[in-house]
């Protein structure tokens, strides 16, 4: 069977299960929590037969956002992360242009998905909660991988006033993060802090499949505490983050 991003989260659970993998606002997930709740939108999406289909992924920057798109990774298809943040003129370009088999969001922004959907089925995340997976489902499903397929697709500015999908596959996934690990000598031990969203790739590919892949602690930044550096200098000390992959103006403005 081939190597797969998967494979980094199921490897760490083997090893720390009961660390904390993702912090938001609101709650923690540790990396087995996260494998349970992925697992289980991963089922509700295999159960309606889609594979090798693009999933939208709507939801704030948060622990169910991660566990959402990798639930879409297990099911065999690949996610785009729909930022709540973002004009629904610019969602619906994404969309006319992505065609994605579903749109997977919370409770919180199901009536706004609703208006922008164009008949996309939208899947509930507390409903897939219920779920419950089952392993030899999903290693049927990805048995039938290869590392060429599609892990994600980040959708650029779009310059030209049309968003244009940057798509990602799991063998560049897996190479780049093995560099990248290996380069900077990422292990568990690190804490970090993610600033950028989660469309951005320095956030998709370093902050969340980094994580996965070394077992160390991510805390998703809320974007109000970046207004106030004094505030986000303390956040940091706070709790421990001491690694950070940041853009220029922040570091700037901080600066």
């Amino acid at each position: 069977m081939a190597r797969l991003v998967t494979d980094y989260l199921d490897e760490t659970v083997r090893r720390c299960p009961d660390k904390i993998a993702f912090v938001d606002e609101r709650r923690s997930l540790t990396f087995l929590q996260l494998q349970q709740e992925a697992q289980k939108a991963a089922m509700a999406l295999t159960e309606y037969g889609w594979f090798r289909e693009p999933v939208a992924v709507f939801f704030e920057k948060s622990v169910e956002c991660i566990a959402a798109s990798l639930g879409a990774v297990y099911s065999g298809n690949f996610y785009s992360p729909l930022d709540t943040a973002m004009p629904e003129k610019r969602i619906e370009k994404i969309l006319a242009v992505l065609e994605p088999a579903a749109i997977l969001t919370d409770r919180e922004h199901a009536e706004r998905a609703e208006a922008f959907a164009a008949g996309i089925p939208i899947l509930i995340y507390e409903d897939l909660m219920q779920e419950k997976a089952e392993p030899k489902v999903l290693s049927a499903v990805m048995e039938r991988r290869i590392d060429r397929d599609t892990v994600s697709v980040l959708f650029t500015s779009g310059s030209t006033g049309v968003p244009k999908g940057v798509i990602a596959s799991h063998r560049f996934l897996l190479n780049y993060n093995d560099w990248y690990a290996e380069t900077f000598q990422l292990d568990g031990s690190q804490v970090r802090g993610s600033q950028a969203p989660l469309y951005f790739a320095i956030s998709a590919y370093t902050d969340v499949f980094c994580t996965i892949k070394t077992g160390r602690t991510t805390y998703l930044l809320a974007p109000q505490l970046l207004m106030f550096p004094r505030q986000l200098l303390a956040y940091l000390v706070e709790k421990g983050i001491n690694t950070i992959f940041w853009v220029p103006s922040l570091l700037g403005t901080i600066a």
